[in-house]
């Protein structure tokens, strides 16, 4: 009777319970059964017990199969889910063993690296790693502790050998018993942040422009250099370039162009550099080189370990032809030259601000000496400096109180003797510094932009001074007015011209404009064609200092000049040398083929007025003749009033019919007015 239900519960536990539970249970029912069991037939009351029982018991092995199901069923789906969940995050997420094999890979994983996860499930994590970073890794794995997370800022390599810069965040798994299992990595790309990390890094410590170290980095590697130099007893050469005429350049030509000069430029110092010069654009790839652009059209240059002073000057020669080959900028030829201060550690300074302020002073010096030309620092410059500085402002004081003198230096005729004008002559006479000469303090006001104001300032006097000087006299003289290089590069040049010559009721072939040769070289076609404007208005314009520059008679020729002026420095040379002498003459001859009259300034002796006027000279003007005086003066002497101061008398009455009355009233026109 019992075979059915023993029978019975086997079945029922080997469905709804574990095989272990169901047989146990069944032979526990068996033994109760066995000991219980008299000799004769079961009483009936112990048989509804195990009956009982084995209802009971499967019941409970039911209930606790049911529990169990559910309890595995919901881990299941709980997996499912949190399956799902990791494999939907927007972020790489990487699970290793303890033993650093991948056990888990998701989808944006394969998206980030280009591993499908087949590919790296089991494999070492190591492989995502580059070699200098695989023992940082791992040093950081192994530190991270219980509950704890740590992020960690390194590079993973893709499939494609792309290096991924990434934040990886490392959170330790563990076991039921607290030990660690395994670590799981979430990787956040932080490729284009370090990426704008660098370019932000580039703006602060580069120029945007050549890619050059900046004055904040230069000043940075400049103090490094400087260091490693006072250990070990060594000389340091700074370089200090200034682009000359490059302002030109981009008032001319654009800044677009000045930006591709200074880029060629650049280029060119990094290619004749040595590698033991401390120059570059390479000072990332290379800590013992770097050239810096300091803003602007400055560069600096150090030399490291140079042996003696010489070298940085040998040096300084080779940037310099490098940089005054001829450059292309937007189809026109251009030739550049530079001025280059030199300083030596640690004779001319032993700190970073001191080396460069010196080398900056040399370069200034350089500058006076001409273009193209390099200088080293010495003490007696910075005193030269501080005069500049003072001049420089005390000159603007002086320009706006109106402090600057109009001197005028008449120029005669060779011919028969008669005045023909007066060059307009700057004086000044500071209350402190005494009588400060024209060749110091135009120069700075042509830096310091002081030189429009003074230009219009004389521009007007004289045309107003020309105007009453023939209304004082019977003729007409003209006045020279000298026009800078900066004036002649303002489009407003033509018509403050024409304004000065309507307010003084001047007629135009009264005024001549004198124009520096090394000017109308500078400016090249704006120069031509503000010539030709000015000409049009019937000014006269005059080339000043001939022989000074490098003119060409073909650009002579295509200026369209009324007359030259031959430069001081070659008439005080005629009877002394007789190469200048020569020269002098081939100037005149040239000059009257191209029916251009000449001006020779600076006579002050017998000899060189003699042979100006055999060689066909129409004018001269010096201390011989005249001394500069105001305009008032000018004025009484053209009235008949006065006389020129230090008229010499009688000078070469016979030879060239000039006479003391020169000045005076005088019916006769002048042949031409220069």
């Amino acid at each position: 009777a019992y075979v059915p239900l023993v029978v019975s519960t086997l079945w029922i536990g080997a469905v709804w319970s574990p095989l272990a539970l169901t047989a146990l249970f069944a032979a526990l029912t068996c033994a109760v059964w066995w000991l219980t069991a008299p000799a004769g037939p079961l009483d009936p009351s112990i048989n509804d017990v195990l009956i009982l029982c084995v209802i009971v018991g499967s019941g409970l092995l039911c209930t606790w199969r049911r529990q169990a199901d559910a309890k595995l069923h919901a881990v299941l789906r709980l997996q499912q889910q949190l399956t799902t969940l990791l494999q939907g995050i927007d972020l790489p997420i990487i699970v290793h063993d303890i033993g650093g094999r991948i056990r888990f890979w998701n989808r944006n994983a394969e998206r980030t690296y280009g591993y499908r996860e087949k590919e790296m499930l089991k494999q070492p994590v190591d492989r995502l790693f580059p070699a200098e970073e695989v023992e940082r890794v791992r040093e950081a794995l192994r530190s991270v502790k219980t509950a704890q997370s740590r992020s960690i800022d390194t590079t993973r390599i893709a499939r494609d050998g792309r290096r991924v810069d990434v934040e990886m965040t490392v959170f330790p798994l563990r076991g039921p018993g607290g030990e660690r299992v395994g670590i799981a990595t979430v990787d956040r790309d932080r490729t284009r942040e370090v990426k704008m990390l660098l370019e932000m890094q580039e703006m602060a410590l580069y120029d945007s422009l050549t890619s050059l170290p900046n004055r904040r980095c230069f000043y940075e590697r400049l103090d490094v250099a400087l260091g490693t130099a006072e250990r070990n007893s060594w000389l340091v050469g700074l370089l200090f370039f200034d682009l000359d005429g490059f302002k030109e350049v981009n008032d001319s030509l654009g800044h677009g162009a000045g930006d591709r000069l200074l880029c060629v430029v650049s280029e060119r110092l990094m290619n004749s550099v040595r590698r033991t010069d401390y120059v570059g654009r390479a000072a990332r790839e290379n800590p013992e080189t770097t050239i810096s652009r300091l803003g602007g059209d400055e560069f600096t240059v150090v030399l490291s370990r140079i042996r003696e002073n010489n070298d940085a000057a040998r040096t300084a020669k080779r940037m310099l032809d490098a940089i005054s080959a001829p450059i292309d900028l937007e189809g026109h030829e251009v030739s550049v030259s530079s001025s280059v201060g030199i300083a030596i550690y640690p004779y001319d300074g032993q700190d970073p601000d001191t080396l460069i302020r010196n080398a900056d002073t040399a370069m200034y010096h350089a500058k006076e000496l001409g273009r193209g030309r390099c200088a080293y620092y010495s003490d007696q410059m910075n005193e030269q400096l501080k005069r500049r500085f003072e001049v420089a402002a005390r000159l603007r004081r002086a320009v706006e109180q109106q402090r600057l003198e109009m001197h005028y230096q008449p120029i005669f005729q060779t011919g028969d003797g008669l005045p023909l004008g007066a060059e307009l002559l700057m004086r000044w006479n500071d209350d402190d510094m005494g009588a400060i000469s024209p060749a110091e303090f135009i120069p700075i006001a042509e830096e310091t932009g002081l030189i429009d104001l003074i230009g219009d300032r004389a521009l007007r006097t004289s045309c107003l001074w020309a105007a009453s000087w023939a209304r004082a006299g019977n003729r007409p003289l003209s006045v020279s007015v000298n026009v800078s290089t900066h004036q002649l590069r303002l489009e407003t040049l033509t018509s403050a011209v024409k304004d000065a010559l309507s307010v003084a009721r001047l007629e135009p072939h009264l005024l001549n404009l004198e124009i520096t040769e090394s000017a109308v070289m500078e400016e090249g076609t704006a120069a031509v064609e503000t010539i030709n404007d000015l000409r049009a208005l019937g000014v006269r314009v005059v080339l000043d200092d001939f022989g000074t520059g490098y003119s060409s008679l073909s650009r002579l020729r295509r200026l369209r000049l009324d007359g030259l002026k031959i430069d001081r420095s070659f008439v005080a040379e005629i009877g002394e040398d007789p190469a200048a002498t020569e020269l002098v003459a081939a100037i005149l001859a040239m000059a009257k083929s191209l029916k251009m009259s000449v001006v020779a300034e600076g006579v002050e002796t017998r000899k060189q007025l003699v042979f100006l006027r055999h060689h066909g000279c129409d004018a001269v003007q010096g201390f011989l003749l005249g001394h500069p005086i105001e305009g008032r003066e000018f004025e009484r002497i053209m009235s008949g009033i006065g006389e020129l101061p230090r008229w010499p008398k009688g000078i070469m009455a016979s030879e060239l019919g000039l006479t003391r009355g020169a000045l005076a009233v005088s019916k006769t026109e002048p042949s031409g007015s220069i």
